[in-house]
Order: C-alpha cells, then structure tokens, then sequence
C-alpha cells in the first residue's frame, strides 16, 4: 500500500498520447484481434446483445403483425366493400325482376319463368348465386339449379381432400378466431333446394317489412360465404323475396391474399430486422470485445494504455468507455510507479540509519575509551529513534491511505473543521510555546467542502505541527480562511497558514513536499522527523480537487503554506 502522492506528470503524459483517435487501419486490426479471441462466443445464446435484440425487435414485429392479423378478421375493409356492392346489385336485379315478372293484378303473383330468365340473365355473369322466395318464403327458383333445354345440371364439388381436410380445419380455426374476435356467431349456410327462407335470417326480416343488413356466413367446408336480401315490390306490397349471395371461396380467397401479402411483409420485416439487429449488435459489441483484448493485452505487458482503441467508427458512449480505461489504466500505471519508487525510497531511508547503526556497533566493541563509547551509544540511540519514527510515520501513511481508499467523500463545513483543529492547539495543557490567531472574515456563511473530514483534519494539523517545530518560542502562527474564483470559474476556499520561523531555504521551496525530505537546523535534532507529512498532505489535498503550496514570507521571516480546495 502506498502513502506517496502520485506521479501525475507522467499520468497526463500517458493520456495526452492516449487522447489521439486510433487510426482507421489499426481500429481494423483490433476488430481482427478482437474477432479471432472471441470466436468461441455463441452469439445467441441468451446473454449476448444479439439474441436481446433480436428478441426485442421481433417481440415488437409479432405484435404488430398480430394487431394486423385481428384487425383484417375483425373489420375488413374488403369484405365489408363486397357486402356493399352485393346489396346494391340485388336491388338492381330485383327492380328488373319486379319489372319483368311481376304481374299487373292485385295479386301477389310473380311469372317463374321470366324472373329465371332476368335471374339467369343479370347474376350468372357475376359469379353469384341468386336465390328466388315468395312472399311466403317458399323457394321459388335458384341460379345454380336452374335447368335450361338440353343442359345437365351441374353442382360444384371441393377439391380432391379439401373436405375435412387440414384446409378446411385451418378455416375453421380462422373463422372461430373472427367470431372471438368480433364477438358473435357465424351462421351456418344452408345450401338445400328446397330451404324455405324463414331458413335465413335476412330473409324473413324482408317478410316481415324490416330492412336487414347483410349477413356472413359459413358452409359445411368453412367457406365464408356473404349474402343480402331485397324484396321484388310491385306498387307497394312485396311479391317475392331476391336473395343473392357470394360462391363458396371468393371471401376466404380475399383474406387469404391479405394474409399472404402481411405474411410476405412479416418475413421480409424480419430479415431486414436480422440484418439490423446484426449491424446493431456488433457496432456495441465489437468496439467493447476491442477494449477488452486491448485491456488483457495490456494486463499482459503486451501492450500501453495508449493502445486501448478510440475511433471515431465507434459510439460516443463505447469512446467514453475506452477513454475511462484509458485513464484508468493510466491511473494504475502511476499507481504502481509510486509504490515501486516509494518501496525504493523507504528501503534507502531506512538503509542509512542501519548502516550506521552496524557501523557504531562494530566500532563499539573496539572501543577503549569511555568517551567514545558513550558518543557511540548516543548515535546508536538516535538511529535507533530514527528508525523508530520513519516506521511509525509510515505506518500511519498507510493507516491514512487506507481510509482514503474506504472512507466515502460527504460535504462538511471546512470552517467548522478549522475552529475545532485550533481549538485542540489553543486549548492544551501545558499551552504551547506559540500563539495562534484565527481570522475567517474574508468568509461569510459556511465553507461546503465535499471530501474526507478526518483526511483533511490531517492536513491541517501536519501543516501546523511543521509551523509550530519551526516557530521561536513566542512566535505566532496566523490562520487566514477566505475565497478566491478559480480560472474555471469555480469558487475555492483558500486556507493560509503563517508562521515566523527561518523561512525555507530557496533551494527547498521545490523540493518541500518530495517523500523523506526534511530540511532542519541541527538544533531541532537528528531522526526527529521523517519527511512525509508534508507529502502525505499534498497526495490529500490533491485528491481532494484542490492543491497546498508552499513560499516565503514577503519582507518577514517565515513561511507561508496556502491550501485551496473548491466549494461544492
């Protein structure tokens, strides 16, 4: 675990070469790459994106079909147009038949014959059945059974297995699903000779002086058959009753033609929606199955951050993502740079104090004179005291990065903060060598920080334990709080810490803040600090958005270390 700050120059390094758009002929090859590592995935099975859009889109098309589908067997507009035309040819055969066989009497009578021959003459060539009823709805004459001279007559049979046939059934089932659907029963068709027409409902509402609607019926085959009814009126009483309907398969032959062209639809829909959802599919999988070869590439030392794929061929949000890992990888890079050079520096500062520790005690043993070996165990101590606080301080570096890596960022009011860290120094028993002063009137209201309270507590007491150590006795340590905009625009918070000891060495002003560094007269005593508050401080503040300087004072002895950290 690491208690240094980033190296963050090199992490922006890394990212600005990161930032530049992959050439189209290298986002080629990682398609390539990303193509023959991933050639193993079943593309439907149910987790990948492919078979979840496909699922989806054909979700949406199978209900649209089927609204279709219902739509066409509840209200078609065909069928409903035949109806409309069925009913006004019968009125127009019926006003010939009223004007060709009715007679002149008062008598309900109508001549047989000529009615057949105006039947015979107006329907045939329309591919209608006529059926002739008097007024007491005894069957008077038929178009499919009217017999002319020397002519057989003939009844039409189904296909060869079309009766009681799947075909028939696969009717039927439609017919049942219109009858669901629109919510009422399909009368059956009766096709005998001698049916009278109280047999039909339309009929019988033409004798009894009604004015019926048109009728859908079924055969035995499951045909649908449409039929109207109009009476043959001479003066104002009726004398027949004209009933035509419509040949066994000219309807079913209409909705089949809908159903195969909603058929031919659907299946064209659905391979315009497989090609689709392919392209979909693998402009977001491919770029992402790109990072993750690129990312195990890069797990693998085969590779940098900067070979993780951005295009401009790719989304917005699959580039977002690759610019995330980018930084991500960028951020791991440097974090394992810092702790190689941190392990590398711990080793070295703790080397020194041991080597001159076995020196001494080598040196001790052959030792005669008391003076000496008294120095000897006095450097033997010091060392000793050295290497005690360079343990204790890193190991409270570690503690800190721990709760930096756990503890969850929550605003807290930074001036609240600052009153109870200077009332811990302010308020101690036996007082401290050194005043304090505290002005925050450069600040009204609260100082909403979004960070780590107990972090940033941390900061502020380094920061003051370093101002107090370098203070002469009776010297003053000022706390200014007050605000500043950034160039960005946004409002900082500015912490500034005063202090009227020696000042920093020009030389040290860079170098303050470096792990280990300590700068001190030899009168404050040797091992006595380590160097990594301050730079502990920095790596806090700097994850916190904000930055901690340091300088002399203007004009006066002392430093100065200001910390700025942005208001949420």
């Amino acid at each position: 675990m690491t208690t240094a700050p980033l190296n963050t120059g090199s992490a922006q390094q890394s990212l600005g070469t990161a930032a530049r758009r992959v050439p189209f002929w290298h986002w080629v090859m990682m398609r390539r790459r990303a193509s023959r590592s991933f050639g193993q995935l079943r593309w439907l099975s149910f987790n990948s994106v492919l078979a979840r859009i496909l699922m989806i889109n054909t979700a949406v098309l199978i209900i649209v079909a089927t609204m279709v589908l219902v739509t066409i067997a509840v209200r078609n507009p065909l069928i409903e147009e035949r109806m409309q035309s069925l009913l006004i040819q019968g009125r127009i055969v019926a006003e010939i038949i009223a004007d060709r066989a009715t007679l002149d009497s008062e008598t309900p009578a109508i001549d047989v014959d000529k009615a057949e021959a105006a039947m015979r003459l107006a329907v045939n060539p329309t591919n209608t059945r006529a059926r002739l009823f008097s007024n007491t709805g005894e069957p008077l004459a038929d178009t499919r059974h009217l017999l002319a001279r020397n002519q057989v007559s003939v009844d039409e049979l189904p296909a060869p297995g079309r009766t009681q046939t799947w075909e028939s059934a696969i009717r039927r089932f439609w017919n049942r699903l219109f009858e669901t659907s629109a919510g009422r029963d399909l009368a059956m068709y009766e096709e005998g000779p001698e049916v009278a027409g109280q047999a039909f409902e339309e009929v019988s509402a033409v004798l009894n002086g009604d004015d019926p609607e048109p009728q859908l019926r079924q055969n035995a085959t499951g045909d649908l058959i449409v039929s109207v009814a109009v009476p043959i009126r001479r003066t104002v009483s009726v004398r027949a009753v004209l009933m035509l309907s419509t040949e066994a398969g000219d309807l079913d032959a209409i909705r089949q033609e809908q159903w195969q062209t909603v058929v031919l639809v659907f299946g064209l829909g659905v391979l315009i929606l497989v090609v689709l959802s392919y392209l979909l599919a693998w402009m977001i999988a491919s770029p992402i199955r790109s990072l993750a070869v690129a990312a195990d590439r890069v797990r693998r030392g085969e590779a940098d951050v900067t070979e993780i794929p951005q295009s401009s061929w790719t989304p917005a949000e699959i580039n977002a993502l690759a610019n995330s890992f980018r930084t991500m990888t960028a951020g791991l890079t440097d974090r394992l740079d810092t702790i190689e050079n941190f392990a590398a520096d711990v080793a070295h500062e703790i080397k020194n104090p041991l080597t001159s520790l076995r020196s001494a005690i080598e040196t001790l043993g052959r030792a005669d004179d008391e003076n000496k070996r008294q120095k000897l165990m006095g450097l033997i101590q010091n060392d000793v005291r050295r290497i005690d606080r360079l343990i204790s301080d890193i190991s409270e570096a570690s503690r800190l990065d721990a709760e930096l890596s756990r503890e969850r960022a929550s605003p807290f009011d930074l001036s609240h903060l600052l009153q109870t860290v200077m009332s811990l120094y302010q308020d101690q028993d036996p007082p401290l060598p050194v005043s304090f002063q505290f002005d925050m009137s450069q600040w009204v209201g609260p100082a909403t920080v979004l960070g780590r309270e107990g972090a940033l507590a941390q900061v502020f007491r380094n920061v003051l334990d370093n101002a107090i150590s370098f203070s002469p006795k009776g010297g003053r340590i000022a706390v200014t709080m007050g605000r500043r905009q950034a160039p960005s625009g946004r409002t900082e918070v500015v912490v500034s810490i005063e202090d009227e000891g020696p000042g920093i060495p020009p030389e040290s002003v860079e170098r303050i803040f470096e792990r280990f560094y300590t700068h001190r007269p030899a009168a404050h005593g040797f091992g006595k600090n380590s160097g990594l508050g301050l730079s502990i401080s920095k790596q806090i503040v700097e994850q916190h958005g904000g930055t901690i300087a340091a300088a002399n004072r203007e004009g006066q002895s002392g430093a100065v270390f200001t910390i700025t950290l942005p208001v949420s």
